[in-house]
């Protein structure tokens, strides 16, 4: 059985870096509000049961005790997170601008995957976090095998991607358009997929876009190499949607404007038509966005 230094080694993740200040603050601060939250939610099970209910009456005093009490903690650790969030480059110098995502959401992904830099491949963060595609199929659990990702880090970036979701219409951004760009990709592709099936494939790939502008924010603002996406190293794509694409587009329509021009300068070199025409359409409509 391997050891977690051997494990590390073969993801070729930093042991020195992975939760170096203030990442250690919040893992602490994520696992302390995962504890309160799971108090509260207990408690909340207690009032739909009619059996408990009369054990809560008899024990009213002590119950609205524990409830104030995780109340109190799950009110301290999400302002620690707050606090700590905003010290990060990842959230000063790219997450904060970009529609949808918030301190809370972004500190609690971060406490439970540690450092993003500490992690020299996006493919070794990308399966931490349970969004790995693997011989064309995301990875699931297996009974009698330790689950091969970290499933709460999975849900939390689920979690930021779904505000990200609900944002667009108020605020269009990357993101918004890459989900429904991928679903009519979907449903022309795969015509015998069901509407769910469409709609979790599309939140995957926007996931997977979101977790590798992280991943390359954290390394760039560390001082770390960023080594190009598989599909440019591999199979010779040369299309690349940069980070500062995701910003506001109409707060930073500046910088926008430059990352949709860098992109059209890489599209004629592009050999896959289906990419090419892809990436034109979201082009597109990210101009749509920074003239509104």
């Amino acid at each position: 059985m391997q050891t977690v230094v051997e494990m590390l080694r073969e993801q070729r993740v930093r042991r020195d870096l992975l939760w170096i200040p203030p990442y250690d603050g919040l893992k602490l601060w994520t696992r302390l509000w995962r504890h309160a939250h799971t108090q509260l939610m207990a408690l909340r099970r207690y009032e739909q049961s009619p059996t408990l209910k009369l054990v809560k009456q008899r024990l009213r005093d002590e119950v609205e005790a524990v409830r104030s009490s995780a109340l109190l903690m799950v009110g301290m650790a999400e302002d620690q997170i707050e606090r700590t969030v905003v010290e990060l480059p990842e959230w000063d110098e790219w997450a904060k601008h970009v529609p949808g995502v918030g301190k809370i959401s972004l500190g609690k992904l971060l406490g439970l995957t540690g450092n993003p830099a500490a992690r020299e491949l996006f493919s070794s963060y990308a399966r931490h976090c349970g969004v790995a595609v693997i011989n064309g199929r995301i990875e699931k659990p297996q009974r009698g095998h330790h689950r091969p990702y970290n499933a709460l880090a999975k849900s939390q970036l689920w979690l930021i991607v779904s505000c990200v979701l609900r944002a667009y219409p108020k605020s269009p951004n990357l993101y918004g358009e890459i989900y429904y760009l991928s679903r009519e990709k979907f449903r022309n592709k795969h015509p015998d997929w069901t509407d769910m099936h469409v709609h979790l494939a599309s939140v995957l790939r926007t996931a997977r876009l979101f977790l590798s502008h992280l991943w390359e924010v954290s390394r760039r603002a560390q001082g770390l190499p960023v080594r190009e996406p598989y599909p440019m190293e591999y199979f010779g794509h040369v299309v690349k949607i940069p980070f500062s694409m995701a910003l506001h587009p109409i707060k930073y329509r500046s910088e926008v404007a430059e990352a949709i021009h860098a992109v059209e300068r890489w599209l004629p070199d592009e050999r896959d038509e289906e990419v090419r025409q892809e990436t034109e359409q979201l082009l597109q409509r990210m101009r749509e966005h920074i003239k509104a």
